[in-house]
C-alpha cells in the first residue's frame, strides 16, 4: 500500500509540474455508508439497519482527485475526530 501511495504522490507532483495544479486547493471530506454483507471483515451494524462499513473519504474538489481514505466499520460515527 506504501508503494501506491508514493506512486500516486508522484503522478501528482508531475502533474502538477507540467501545469495542472488548481490555483486553490478546498478539501472535501466524505463519509457515505456502503453496505456488505454481515460477515466481511470489519463489516458493522449501521443506524440504518444493515451491515457494512462507513469509509471517510477525502478529495480535492476543484480536480475531483481521490487524496485519501479510510475503510472504517458500518457503526463508526461519521464525525469522528480521531479518524
Amino acid at each position: 500500500m506504501d508503494d501506491l501511495r508514493a506512486a500516486h504522490a508522484q503522478a501528482r507532483a508531475r502533474a502538477w509540474k507540467l501545469g495542472v495544479k488548481p490555483a486553490r486547493m478546498t478539501i472535501d471530506l466524505d463519509a457515505t455508508l456502503i453496505t456488505a454483507y454481515s460477515l466481511k471483515d470489519r463489516a458493522a451494524g449501521n443506524f440504518k439497519g444493515g451491515y457494512g462499513f462507513q469509509p471517510i473519504m477525502v478529495y480535492c474538489d476543484e480536480s475531483g482527485e481521490a487524496l485519501a481514505g479510510v475503510l472504517r466499520p458500518g457503526n463508526a460515527a461519521p464525525h469522528n475526530v480521531a479518524d
